[in-house]
């Protein structure tokens, strides 16, 4: 008996219903033994026959065997297996080769190999980062020239003391010209194309073309591996060094500020 508004009434109190667990929009429709039951997924079955020519199922990857081929001659051949045991894939044919050629560990060759390319990569970032820094011709001088002539000079050291097939000596090669590409046009050479000596002064291409005399002395740069259109490139920037060098002319208004930090007429940008 409940008493509402000092009334007695004979209503049985209905109390709210309470949920137990975590229940599934699709309960109601499956069976009480079956509802939120997970059901396993089934494996896949493969057969093979046996010697008695009966049919085993295979449930496992790992279970596959391999299999006998009879060929036309009536021999066997038996075919690598689909799953070795380790679970993975057999390697290609021509991958098998290629590990035979170059063994995991590296020799000293393609170490120091590695070095080189490795300070290349460094010196290169270095200079891209500090296009600003290097554009008066001392610090060019300093902190570019003599670093890239050190870089030139380990590779030079590497292909005397090493005998190099072709597959060693393109990438250390190919970085090489593109580290003394790098230096025709940063610092007081920066432009649109490397090697411009126009606008830089004379100063600054006699730098130039004593750099470039010293590390790719000879014409056809065969001592460095270049090719023969990037030795006509490096004797194309010897050419205009050498003839901006003759000139002995100041540098132009944007370069000189760049070079010294203020303009021509004293004034400190």
């Amino acid at each position: 008996l409940l008493f509402v508004n000092n009334k007695m009434t004979s209503f049985p109190v209905m109390s709210r219903r309470t949920f137990r667990g975590r229940a599934g929009p699709t309960d109601g429709r499956l069976n009480k033994h079956q509802a939120r039951k997970r059901k396993q997924p089934k494996l896949k079955t493969a057969e093979k026959d046996t010697e008695h020519g009966e049919v085993d199922k295979i449930t496992s990857p790992n279970e596959v065997e391999a299999v006998l081929i009879i060929d036309a001659e009536n021999s066997l051949i038996q075919k690598s297996n689909e799953y070795p045991e380790n679970g993975t894939e057999p390697f290609h044919e021509a991958e098998k080769e290629a590990r035979c050629q170059f063994p995991t560990e590296a020799s000293p060759a393609d170490k120091e190999i590695k070095h080189l390319l490795l300070r290349i990569k460094n010196l290169s970032e270095s200079i891209s980062l500090s296009s600003a820094a290097i554009s008066n011709p001392e610090t060019w001088r300093n902190n570019v020239l003599n670093a890239v002539r050190n870089c030139i000079i380990e590779w030079r050291a590497i292909l005397d003391h090493y005998e190099l097939n072709e597959i060693q000596i393109k990438d250390p090669s190919l970085a090489t010209f593109l580290l003394i590409q790098q230096t025709m046009q940063c610092g007081p050479l920066t432009g649109s194309n490397p090697g411009y000596f126009k606008r830089c002064g004379s100063s600054v291409a006699k730098q130039a073309l004593v750099f470039l005399n010293e590390t790719v002395p000879t014409v056809a740069g065969a001592n460095l591996y270049f090719t023969e259109k990037q030795s006509v490139t490096i004797e194309k920037w010897k050419t205009a060094a050498a003839r901006a060098a003759e000139k002995d002319k100041l540098p132009s208004k944007s370069q000189f500020k760049k070079q010294t930090g203020k303009s021509k007429h004293g004034k400190k940008k």
